[in-house]
């Protein structure tokens, strides 16, 4: 299914080659995008001294931003036609100002979602089971990029005659992405691979919610258990709180008025229905030879080597999303990616000494994100 155009950018721009060679010219020679983009975090502007605002930003557009209401200045700088743009007190932005926005706006990447013309009635509804947790910005995105990676897949294997088998989420989360590709009506398999143990339990907590697994059932003695929370009193939800009724009424014998915890979930292999496995893990590369050899994919040498994967990943932060597209080239079992990143700020050049931070904030050649400091100076081995 490839694109119209090779790049979604402004049609200006003739062909990719044109777009690129404009867009490197303006990211090597203006010295407010490349401090902007070079790893300046939001937080920054608040922790800086004596200011970033005033570090970052040149000096004629100073008076300007500051006699400016913020929403105001929202719209001139996403909105309005910079070139007619009016201000109550009849101040005019300066005139780099109004250059440096025309030029953004030109060289930003078209962002119109366009599904194809079969797709233009509905895409498929995420149930409330399936949509548990998530806001109605996250429904949005996970509604839109679950129906394309199945597309995506769907093209795939009419082109090779060989579907694939499972999608690999990087950075899961709490596994909004997966549970909806896991579910009515794509039935795919799904395998999230999640660093934080307490995403995966609260990924767990919503895949019951939505029928995809299944909790142990534990016969409990109704009168026992009504003294319990009696005792426990209105401290549920902590679990020493619980732990201590528990003991204090049937003592050490109380196996069967514990919490049950999200390692004895079951998740139940059916045929033409998805299904999710949890892989805990950092990934500190592209390389997925751990991650591929944990998946359950049968138990004969010839299921094992039926594998062909695709690796997803939506809202994939930093170094994720680098990883995600070299899995395609060192690891052979992934056949395709679809990765939708963010906090480009984050990710790490080549994972050598932090040189992207711009001179002009990093006087001392030192990473204001430590993690990147301890990534730069890894074992070889480790590096993507």
């Amino acid at each position: 299914m490839p694109p119209s155009k090779p790049l979604p950018c402004s049609d200006e721009f003739a062909t990719p080659e044109e777009y690129v060679e404009e867009l490197l010219d303006f990211a090597s020679t203006c010295d407010t995008w490349q401090i902007l983009c070079g790893a300046v975090h939001v937080v920054d502007f608040f922790v800086t001294e004596p200011g970033l605002f005033y570090a970052a930003l040149p000096a004629e557009w100073h008076a300007f931003l500051l006699s400016q209401d913020v929403m105001r200045l929202l719209d001139f700088f996403v909105r309005d036609d910079p070139d007619t743009a009016t201000f109550a007190d009849g101040q005019t932005p300066p005139e780099s100002l109004v250059k440096y926005i025309k030029t953004i706006r030109r060289l930003a990447l078209r962002r119109n979602v366009q599904p194809p013309p079969e797709a233009d009635a509905t895409l498929p509804a995420l149930t409330r089971t399936v949509s548990v947790g998530m806001n109605p910005k996250k429904i949005h995105e996970v509604k839109r990029f679950a129906d394309y990676v199945a597309r995506l897949s769907s093209d795939i294997a009419a082109d090779a005659n060989d579907e694939v088998t499972h999608f690999v989420d990087f950075g899961s989360g709490q596994n909004y992405l997966g549970r909806a590709l896991a579910s009515e009506p794509y039935n795919r398999r799904v395998v999230a691979v999640e660093g934080r143990q307490n995403n995966v339990d609260a990924a767990k907590s919503y895949d019951t919610q939505s029928g995809l697994a299944v909790k142990p059932k534990i016969f409990r003695n109704k009168k026992v258990w009504n003294k319990i929370l009696e005792v426990v009193g209105p401290n549920k939800s902590d679990p020493e709180a619980m732990a201590a009724a528990i003991k204090e009424v049937v003592g050490d014998d109380g196996d069967n008025f514990r919490k049950i915890g999200s390692e004895e979930l079951s998740y139940t292999v059916e045929e033409g229905k998805g299904l999710l496995q949890y892989i805990s893990g950092r990934l500190d590369n592209g390389d997925l030879s751990e991650v591929i050899e944990q998946i359950d994919n049968g138990s004969s040498a010839e299921d094992r080597k039926r594998l062909k994967l695709m690796a997803i990943s939506i809202h994939s932060c930093g170094n994720l999303s680098h990883y995600g597209i070299r899995s395609l080239v060192l690891n052979p079992e992934i056949h395709a990616v679809a990765i939708v990143g963010c906090c480009y700020n984050l990710v790490t050049e080549k994972l050598g000494p932090p040189t992207y931070k711009h001179g002009y904030l990093r006087p001392t050649l030192q990473a204001v994100n430590g993690r990147v400091v301890q990534e730069a100076y890894a074992p070889t081995s480790r590096r993507a």
